[in-house]
């Protein structure tokens, strides 16, 4: 379930708070509802439609979120190239919150946290803060590093569940142009940026976000996937998801393992055009052969707490 309302400051950041496809509020082409009041910095009430009639670009983060701190300074950069434009972050929940620094319980408090965000990461953008139930971030997407560009008539020109600078560079190069493109793909901000800004919530948050990446398990399979039929020498994992196979006795009781389409088509193409001889699994069931490993790194969860490419390689038939 998606960590909305009274789930919404959750204590420890996993996959399952964040339902990847839900991205509501205003699309590109709509117009905004402007009748939200956030706080600034200084404790004073400041009112979305202080910003109708002009161009804007809103972003929102935390302090503990990689993938808003690594847009700090490219948007420093287009500040100075569009001087037109106005531009605000909206303060949100922590992204990755942890023993150091919990999910802010007052507004006083979240206002400490986004003057440590200014302060700390010399952000030049005006801050403004959602209020601790996060009324904002609910209505316009619930993502932690979302992007939207409105025009002044209070249109989205563009919004993106993953705020990029380059793409709302090329978005305000050609702005009187709707751009309905606002799904990113992404595997995180680059690991320089990623394990300071992780380490403000504390270890527990750098080890939560850790575990999420993807993981490429090489393993062998006995004989469920593939029989002496066919066994193919390496065998790469493109699906969604991997059911559990029946190895006898019915499938064994562990989760789903959830795959990631875009690190195995990366994958799949950069060994293809390496002339890499790979077969690609657009279905296949897996065995204890990958699921052990997972249950001694993870133990027995509900659901697996990353997702995975499966690379099986024969060790059955010879050659």
């Amino acid at each position: 379930m998606v960590a909305k309302g009274e789930t919404y400051n959750y204590e420890r950041f996993k996959m399952s708070n964040y339902e990847l496809g839900y991205f509501p509020g205003p699309k590109a082409g709509e117009r905004v509802d402007y009748e939200h009041t956030l706080t600034s910095l200084d404790g004073e009430p400041l009112s979305l439609a202080s910003y109708a009639g002009r161009w804007v670009v809103i972003e929102s983060g935390s302090l503990t979120c990689p993938m808003f701190v690594k847009n700090v300074k490219p948007y420093a950069k287009l500040q100075e190239k569009y001087p037109d434009v106005e531009w605000l972050v909206v303060y949100v929940r922590e992204a990755h919150p942890g023993e150091r620094l919990a999910p802010a319980a007052t507004l006083e408090e979240k206002i400490g946290y986004a003057k440590r965000t200014k302060t700390e990461y010399h952000e030049q953008r005006k801050i403004a803060v959602d209020d601790v139930a996060g009324s904002w971030h609910h209505a316009w997407g619930l993502l932690p590093n979302m992007v939207y560009v409105i025009n002044p008539d209070g249109v989205v020109v563009y919004r993106a569940d993953w705020s990029f600078a380059e793409r709302v560079d090329a978005v305000l190069a050609e702005r009187e142009k709707i751009n309905t493109n606002e799904h990113i793909a992404i595997l995180g901000a680059a690991p320089w940026i990623t394990v300071p800004v992780a380490l403000k919530g504390g270890w527990l948050a750098l080890w939560d976000l850790v575990i999420v990446f993807p993981k490429i398990f090489v393993y062998n399979d006995h004989c469920t996937a593939f029989d002496a039929s066919v066994i193919p020498t390496f065998a790469l994992g493109c699906a969604g998801e991997y059911p559990p196979a029946d190895e006898g006795w019915g499938p064994r009781p562990v989760p789903t393992v959830k795959g990631h389409r875009q690190l195995s088509a990366h994958i799949a193409q950069s060994l293809v055009l390496d002339s890499f001889d790979i077969t690609i699994m657009n279905e296949m069931e897996v065995d204890h052969g990958l699921t052990v490993p997972l249950t001694m790194m993870f133990g027995q969860p509900d659901e697996w707490p990353c997702p995975v490419v499966p690379l099986a390689v024969n060790v059955v038939q010879y050659p």
